[in-house]
């Protein structure tokens, strides 16, 4: 549905290597699918993760457990708000007709602190800025647990002063 025919070349190489768990280190032009290449992944790893607490135990009971101990697919850094949006974008765009979505959660400046906590307590995937994660992070009651970290644009992210962020966020 979203017009893409084969895998880019980035996507070829990062997405089997995701799915079998290993870290990458991707590099590839801007256009070349680069947020598909770990978008997919995520998904699908999302997907499966459903997939199992369905067929292991019973929906209500699965539902209980998650508001208790939730732990989100994957936080994604971005190094600024308008490519945060972008990616949320891309990524829902990847999601759209799934009979369950994940649940998608943009965490960047221009929206109250308190929301923004109540959606990482139901989030999936997160995607945000590291100042704004941080600042967020930091004013929650319990720890945000993640499986994966995507760290998008490292080295404009990491040259735009958000190292100690970033590191804070990560460690």
């Amino acid at each position: 549905k979203l017009g893409f025919l084969k895998p880019t070349t980035i996507q070829e190489k990062a997405i089997p290597e995701i799915l079998r768990g290993h870290d990458v280190i991707g590099k590839a032009s801007t256009g070349s699918g680069k947020t598909l290449a770990f978008g997919i992944p995520l998904v699908e790893n999302w997907i499966e993760d459903q997939h199992r607490k369905d067929t292991a135990k019973g929906e209500a009971q699965a539902v209980a457990e998650e508001k208790e101990s939730k732990v989100a697919t994957a936080l994604i850094l971005s190094p600024t708000r308008e490519l945060a949006h972008q990616l949320t974008n891309h990524l829902t765009a990847l999601c759209k007709g799934l009979a369950d979505a994940p649940f998608i959660v943009t965490v960047t400046g221009g929206m109250a602190i308190q929301k923004q906590q109540r959606q990482l307590e139901r989030a999936d995937i997160i995607v945000g800025t590291p100042g704004r994660m941080w600042e967020v992070m930091t004013s929650m009651l319990k720890p945000l647990k993640v499986k994966a970290l995507v760290v998008d644009e490292a080295d404009r992210l990491l040259t735009e002063g958000h190292f100690k962020e970033a590191d804070d966020i990560i460690g």
